[in-house]
């Protein structure tokens, strides 16, 4: 899986989509698919990043770069999710591993004692989180590339501005 700009915007659309709706905060690891420089009040994100979060109307923080205590408990929930979902088992294509996936986060995952609050991470979810979510976008956010034209050959380019630029 590549990891730059389109998959990390693919996949924050497939969370929001999934939840219903659009945190108002987003804190990524310092990564360079999101972050171009994860400044503390200011951080420069990614381009096509920016435009979703603007978008979506949401803020991204990055945490700063080798400062271990901003990242919280992710990295836990990481592995956690790799041990114990993914261990062992092998998918024929990602439609099969996704479906798998959802069921074990809602029969199992979800439902279990989380070892800090001593609660169901979806009760959790659904009684305190899911409320303070934003809308989602009336339409999806679309990445579109924008790539920068080069002018060859110069000919070609020319003849066109010419020919709409033509006064007969």
């Amino acid at each position: 899986m590549t990891r730059g700009p389109p998959t990390w915007i693919a996949l924050h659309r497939r969370a929001f989509d999934s939840w219903a709706g659009v945190p108002k905060r987003v804190v990524p690891d310092n990564l360079k698919a999101a972050a171009k420089e994860a400044l503390v009040f200011d951080p420069v994100l990614v381009e096509p990043c920016r435009r979703m979060a603007q978008h979506c109307g949401l803020v991204v923080r990055p945490t700063r770069p080798a400062t271990r205590e901003h990242k919280g408990k992710v990295e836990n929930g990481v592995h956690y999710v790799q041990r114990n979902s993914w261990a062992g088992q092998e998918f024929t294509d990602i439609q099969t591993a996704n479906q798998r996936l959802a069921a074990w986060v809602r029969e199992t995952a979800g439902t279990r004692e989380h070892g800090t609050t001593h609660q169901p991470p979806l009760q959790l979810f659904n009684e305190h989180q899911r409320g303070a979510l934003l809308p989602l976008p009336a339409d999806p956010f679309d990445l579109c590339q924008i790539k920068l034209a080069v002018d060859d050959p110069p000919s070609l380019w020319d003849n066109t501005i010419r020919q709409l630029t033509k006064e007969d």
